[in-house]
């Protein structure tokens, strides 16, 4: 246990590692150049902090694709990073257990069909999109400028 991890108020028992801390989330370049860093606390998907990590420090080296591990990712943050225009490809671990969207219920592709099940609540509500559309981009853009909504 580090006296630093000991300080500090994000710092919290961590059922993941075992131990007392936090964890340490860096934005690294394709060119290995570390461009952002910072301390998230145990508990919370990093996922969260993956848009407004790349929101808050711009640089000349703005990504159009964000590598992540399985803590990267969730429905809202999916959303927000390709309305920013930003591809999140996390991997994703046990994705047996996710719920997999088409974009209707007949559509059937040849090799993952399996992955997706015939429930039509598993296909896209391209109605509930169109509906929020104005919030979704107001959020968005309230993002890209940094100010609330």
């Amino acid at each position: 246990m580090m006296d630093a991890a000991v300080d500090n108020l994000l710092a919290e028992t961590s059922i993941r590692y075992g131990g007392y801390g936090g964890i340490a989330h860096y934005l690294v370049a394709d060119t290995y150049v570390a461009l952002f860093s910072r301390f998230v606390p145990c508990g919370v998907w990093e996922a969260v902090y993956l848009v407004d990590s790349l929101l808050q420090k711009p640089s000349a080296a703005q990504p159009d694709q964000v590598h992540a591990d399985t803590q990267g990712q969730s429905f809202p943050v999916f959303g927000l990073a390709h309305l920013l225009g930003i591809d999140l490809l996390p991997r994703i671990r046990n994705f047996q257990d996710l719920s997999f969207h088409r974009p209707n219920p007949k559509t059937h592709y040849r090799h993952i069909h399996p992955l997706f099940t015939t429930h039509p609540r598993t296909a896209i509500d391209w109605d509930l999109i169109r509906r929020h559309w104005p919030d979704l981009m107001q959020a968005a853009l309230s993002a890209k400028q940094g100010t609330p909504r």
